[in-house]
């Protein structure tokens, strides 16, 4: 996989960490020096592709600095540098004005449910959907789609995500043919003109297309 793929897919793990954790969990998962160099990278890549996330959860400031101040006065000069420009970049969102931040978060919803093919009735929803995303690739990866239960339309909407995030995931053999297997699953229990047989039709058009990879 190319790295904007695996980046994609570590900050998709990164989100179900933030949103699902508890405080003590997520301690335990950037608690040394390579963790939270990889917590730092990934908070800069969504802060350059996805400002609307923070904006519309911004109690994960708290959950952020937290994690920040395990390590910023024990860390290298280099990583402080880095720690800085973290802080700096959370002051500047604290900065922009109401109706700025309002259309940012207007804009990253509807990018949200464009790629998902979902409507989100508010903040809390979409977190389930982020938190969801991170549990769906693991079923797919794992082949274990046979005992994934539907929540509420977010099994569609992970996989429609992943898609478009990382679509080179799917050229691996046996994670194309586990998600052809959850499609047969959906199909037959979905309505003969309905959007989402449509859609299901449209994902079977893409994992059909590709050239796959046996490990």
């Amino acid at each position: 996989m190319g790295d904007d793929c695996v980046d994609n897919l570590s900050v998709i793990i990164f989100k179900n960490h933030l949103l699902s954790a508890t405080d003590e969990e997520l301690k335990e998962l950037y608690n040394d020096e390579e963790s939270f160099l990889a917590f730092l990278d990934i908070i800069a890549i969504i802060s350059q592709n996805e400002p609307g996330f923070f904006l519309i959860f911004p109690e994960l400031k708290d959950r952020i600095f937290d994690i920040i101040n395990m390590h910023r006065f024990s860390c290298d000069k280099e990583l402080v540098e880095y720690i800085n420009l973290v802080l700096v970049y959370f002051n500047n969102l604290d900065n922009i004005p109401k109706n700025i931040s309002e259309i940012i978060i207007s804009s990253y919803v509807c990018f949200q449910e464009k790629l998902r093919k979902i409507k989100f009735n508010d903040n809390t929803s979409l977190a389930l959907a982020f938190s969801y995303d991170s549990i769906f690739l693991y079923k797919l990866l794992g082949n274990d789609v046979g005992d994934l239960k539907s929540y509420d339309g977010l099994d569609m909407s992970s996989l429609n995500y992943l898609i478009q995030m990382a679509p080179e995931l799917f050229c691996e053999k046996d994670l194309n043919e586990s998600t052809q297997l959850f499609l047969d699953k959906e199909d037959s229990k979905t309505k003969l003109f309905s959007k989402k047989r449509k859609n299901i039709r449209n994902i079977r058009k893409f994992l059909n297309s590709l050239e796959l990879i046996e490990e």
